[in-house]
Parts: structure tokens; C-alpha cells; sequence
């Protein structure tokens, strides 16, 4: 399957989000070899020459022009509420955001995730296993939402399949 990474909606207060999780994305897309991702470059160029603003998101005009102009079978995008790095000594890194998957043939959401973490969820002992940026945090929790959408996908072929995960 061929899939398109939008930038994702950015309602953080770190500058440029959306876009840093967006190549989050299309790494672990990429590297999971199940999928056909399309260049990030190729996409900015369809939106800037279709002069696309999705404000509140992909709408359904947006879809048809991209599917024409990329013949992609799939479109991931999502919104980050929240990527920050921990401030002072004792602080913890946090992500959160929600990511969905668009069929573009059926012009349906197929798949969609929200996913919230800090740095020392999960660390019960001396630290142990605590990440100490947002980049890595992001990293792992992409990953797992990778991993997650594909099984779920391939559960069932050819069917719409509405799953959601939180990390």
C-alpha cells in the first residue's frame, strides 16, 4: 500500500510539532517495509500547488485533490497536543497526540490512535528505562503506533477497521 504523511495539526506550544511528528511517521513507516511512503517532498509540493490549508484537517476536497495528484492508497495525520521536553532537574518529557489513517478510496477513516506518555511512565526503580526527551519519547511511541496500525490492518482485509491504542 502506498501512504502520504501529512504535517500534523500543532496545538503544542513547541514550534514545528506537527511536522517533527510527521517525519516521526514517515521513519518508522519506512523502516517497517509494509508500506510504499511517499516522499515528504513530493507531498509539500501537491499542497503548495493546490494551495491547501487544512486548518481543521483533511477535508474531503483535500483527499480527492491528493489522491489524484499522488494516487496514494492512504493518508495518515493527526494533531499534537502536546511534545515538550522536560524543564528543570526533576521534570519529564511529554507527548501527546492522535494520529488517523484515511482510505482514500473509500474516503473513510480506517484507523486511528491516541497516544499520551512521559518520561518515566512505567520506571519504578532508580530511573531505570526513563527517557529524558520528547525526539525519543515520540520515537518509541510512533514505533508502537506503527506496529499496532499495521496488525490491525491486515486483520482484516478489505474492511474498514476502527482501532485505537494508548501508550
Amino acid at each position: 500500500m502506498s501512504v502520504a504523511v501529512l504535517p500534523f495539526r500543532n496545538e503544542s506550544t513547541r514550534r514545528n510539532a506537527g511536522e517533527i511528528l510527521a517525519h516521526h511517521f514517515i521513519r518508522e513507516l519506512s523502516n517497517a517495509g509494509k508500506f510504499d511512503v511517499v516522499e515528504p517532498g513530493e507531498v509539500r509540493q501537491v499542497l503548495l500547488q493546490s494551495r491547501t490549508i487544512m486548518e481543521g484537517g483533511l477535508s474531503l476536497p483535500q483527499a480527492d485533490i491528493l489522491r489524484a495528484a499522488l494516487n496514494v492508497d492512504l493518508v495518515v495525520t493527526g494533531i499534537v497536543t502536546e511534545y515538550q521536553d522536560y524543564v528543570g532537574g526533576w521534570g519529564n518529557p511529554k507527548v501527546e497526540f492522535s494520529a488517523r489513517v484515511f482510505d482514500m478510496k473509500t474516503r473513510q477513516i480506517v484507523w486511528s490512535s491516541a497516544s499520551y506518555n512521559q518520561g518515566d511512565d512505567g520506571v519504578y526503580f532508580f530511573n531505570r528505562g526513563k527517557v529524558n526527551t520528547a525526539h525519543g519519547m515520540a520515537s518509541e511511541m510512533v514505533r508502537s503506533v506503527v506496529e499496532k496500525m499495521h496488525a490491525s490492518m491486515e486483520a482484516i482485509p478489505g474492511e474498514p477497521v476502527r482501532a485505537g491504542s494508548r501508550r
